[in-house]
């Protein structure tokens, strides 16, 4: 994984979009920071733990293994052709 790549992560079901913008070393293992897009579904799940006094619970920083790097023109490729699908009378 490296800067600029997109990854993925997943937050009880909500599936994040976002794009590497730094990876470090820390202790033995890589981290990375993410810039994520269209985040707003988490962002209110977030502010709903604070509202319940649970704090700020976000990580700013990922261990390498909790983000997936992605293909996104693949995925792209591969949503579509699943559209496609849908709409195949049978």
């Amino acid at each position: 994984m490296k800067i600029k790549d997109i990854v993925f992560n997943d937050y009880q079901g909500l599936r994040r979009y976002g794009v590497v913008v730094d990876k470090y070393m820390k202790d033995s293992w890589a981290y990375v920071r993410v810039r994520w897009v269209n985040d707003d579904a988490y962002e209110r799940a977030m502010a709903w733990w604070e509202e319940l006094g649970q704090g700020d619970r976000r990580p700013y920083e990922y261990r390498a293994d909790q983000v997936k790097k992605i293909d996104a023109v693949r995925e792209i490729e591969q949503l579509r052709r699943c559209i496609k699908a849908t709409e195949v009378k049978s």
